[in-house]
């Protein structure tokens, strides 16, 4: 897994370093959803994750383009509410495997360290994301974590209220810290598109399209190794939105970064990296 990081080379890695419906079900609104306390749900993960080096100036050892094939469960719990009406979810990887392909040689992780392993997203019901607690867990060593942020506002998308047939913009932001010297925002500026109503397993459910920028800005200070870490890339998707409690059932996405990591210092390392992400989520219970 060595290759995929954006944080110092002394980690081992560059980057390891969703409502209510109007009139006759004529829009998505999801400003005033309301969570169960102590519902659960789950869902299936599956994405491919390509990762390809576009530049090095030789201070890095160099990386190889390979692939990460994942399949994983992803556990969602409500855990508590707060003053401001946002929520907590406590998201959890009940299962996770990994199979890495390198130069035509393919190996598999299983179970992957991040199995067992959860965060506290502090959340509004429109889907929002205001805060991931506990991410540090998520970070570093053989996890690498931190590379699968993009997994939360899956999960967790933001969509603005849509007419049936509508399109709005959305300009949406998410964190992802350790800790105060160690971390980077991500922003997702993104054109939706409610494409009306299905009947899937009996039950009517909302159609959302998207397609936009993805951005990130962030790295590390002293006492860790200085660092600045940026990038952007595209990003669509389809949102499938149970109308009857307004959960997401199904997310399927392309979301691509090419991301830039500057360590600072007298000799200063720069690297380049394509990183893209293709995949679905699915509501299992």
């Amino acid at each position: 897994m060595a290759g995929r990081t954006w944080l110092a080379q002394s980690m081992g890695r560059i980057f390891t370093i969703t409502l209510l419906s109007c009139t006759t079900w004529g829009c998505v609104h999801q400003g005033i959803k309301k969570d169960v306390p102590n519902s659960s749900w789950s869902y299936d993960v599956a994405f491919v994750a390509d990762f390809e080096l576009d530049y090095t100036d030789g201070a890095w050892a160099p990386m190889q383009h390979f692939q990460e094939a994942v399949q994983a469960d992803i556990g969602v719990r409500y855990t508590r509410a707060f003053r401001d009406d946002s929520v907590g979810w406590w998201v959890e990887v009940n299962q996770m495997s990994v199979e890495t392909t390198r130069e035509g040689t393919t190996v598999r992780t299983d179970p992957h360290p991040l199995q067992g392993l959860g965060v506290e997203l502090r959340r509004f019901g429109d889907g929002e994301i205001l805060q991931i607690d506990q991410a540090e867990y998520w970070m570093g060593g053989e996890r690498g974590g931190e590379t699968y942020d993009f997994l939360f506002p899956v999960i967790s998308p933001h969509p603005p209220d849509l007419a049936r047939g509508g399109q709005s913009h959305r300009r949406t932001r998410w964190p992802f810290s350790a800790s105060r010297i160690l971390g980077w925002a991500n922003y997702q500026e993104a054109e939706w598109f409610n494409e009306g109503t299905l009947h899937i397993d009996g039950q009517k459910v909302w159609r959302l399209r998207y397609e936009g920028i993805w951005r990130v800005e962030g790295g590390s200070k002293a006492p860790m190794p200085a660092s600045r870490v940026s990038g952007s890339g595209p990003v669509s998707g389809v949102v499938l939105v149970r109308m009857a409690d307004y959960r997401v059932i199904e997310h399927t996405f392309d979301w691509t970064r090419s991301v830039l990591l500057e360590l600072e210092g007298s000799d200063t390392a720069v690297v380049a990296q394509k990183q893209q992400f293709i995949g679905s989520i699915r509501l299992s219970q």
